[in-house]
């Protein structure tokens, strides 16, 4: 009999190449799953982790349906320029439990509470966004430089409020509140000072200071690579480095992976932008910023395609008010 519940694996897929574990390595992880890069396809693994669904459990149809929602729901609602399809493809116990000895020592300490599920029999696989797609590596050259930014949720529900606790909720920002939390203040050597309202406001002043928050304290919410290898996040800061390399080519700072491991952490105060004389940035890293990662978010994308279209109207009638102004940021303008 076949599995109700067995996944459609793409064909392409060197299944070998895709588990050897010399090809495999810890990338990042969060509360439900482990993210291993395979440096030999391209392509990365999410790797389910213990104790994820309610009450510890977690189905194959549920699997499955992650999936189809992420393929048939979100690739369609925003488009293929923007997301790509992900696989599942089965693997074994066996694989998994050595995989799991082998990231043992990259991993976070406070995420060790977690392990891999050794009963899912599936990982998810797709193309890893730190590097070139491959149908657009004759256009370009140099390094590639990319940011993932965890943004949180950026806007505050706004309903007929009782009593403290919701007088709270209704006033600021979920991932503000929860910075106050002990967890948060004993993990973390420096609370955020990035708010996820500014981010999701439209407002050009407030974009900027929301991507100088996540660059000062990026805690897990802010990380940028240099040709898929990390050059900051709240653990590493080559970002001086990489940034010189990336808008400055003729410079040739870092020229392998190698040397870029044994340079120091820390703000490189001689960095200054030298594209000009007229130059309108102070440094690099305001020309990441302002130069890069604004212009990108508030451009506007032609979405005529049929991959593009809305399958969902966002008509204003259609949505719950809500408001982009956290309390617990009021004071600043």
């Amino acid at each position: 009999m076949s599995d109700s519940h067995a996944p459609n694996e793409p064909s392409d897929v060197n299944k070998t190449e895709l588990f050897n574990l010399d090809n495999l390595s810890y990338r990042d992880e969060g509360n439900n799953t482990i993210v291993v890069s395979n440096t030999k396809t391209s392509l990365i693994l999410r790797i389910r982790k213990t104790n994820v669904g309610r009450n510890g459990y977690w189905s194959k149809a549920h699997t499955k349906r992650s999936e189809i929602f992420a393929n048939q729901r979100i690739l369609l609602q925003f488009g293929s320029q923007f997301l790509r399809s992900i696989h599942l493809i089965k693997t074994s116990p066996t694989f998994l439990r050595e995989l799991e000895k082998s990231i043992e020592p990259f991993r976070p300490a406070y995420r060790k509470v977690k392990g891999v599920d050794l009963s899912e029999n599936f990982v998810f696989v797709t193309s890893d966004a730190t590097q070139m797609p491959s149908h657009l590596v004759k256009y370009a050259f140099g390094p590639t430089l990319s940011v993932e930014i965890k943004p949180k949720f950026g806007a505050i529900p706004i309903w007929p409020a009782t009593g403290v606790v919701n007088l709270v909720k209704n006033s600021a920002s979920l991932f503000c509140l929860r910075q106050e939390h002990s967890s948060k203040r004993s993990r973390w050597k420096d609370l955020s000072t990035y708010c996820p309202c500014d981010l999701f406001s439209g407002d050009h002043d407030r974009l900027v200071h929301g991507l100088n928050a996540l660059l000062t304290t990026p805690q897990n919410n802010f990380r940028v690579y240099l040709d898929s290898h990390p050059i900051y996040s709240h653990d590493v800061d080559k970002l001086d480095y990489g940034l010189n390399k990336f808008f400055h080519l003729e410079n040739n700072s870092i020229s392998s992976s190698k040397q870029q491991s044994e340079l120091p952490n820390g703000f490189d105060h001689g960095n200054v932008c030298s594209c000009s004389e007229e130059c309108q940035f102070v440094n690099d890293r305001d020309r990441l910023i302002r130069g890069t990662l604004l212009k990108a978010l508030l451009h506007k994308f032609d979405c005529t395609n049929d991959d593009t279209k809305a399958l969902i109207p966002f008509n204003s009638t259609d949505r719950q008010p809500f408001s982009m102004h956290c309390a617990l940021h009021a004071d600043r303008k």
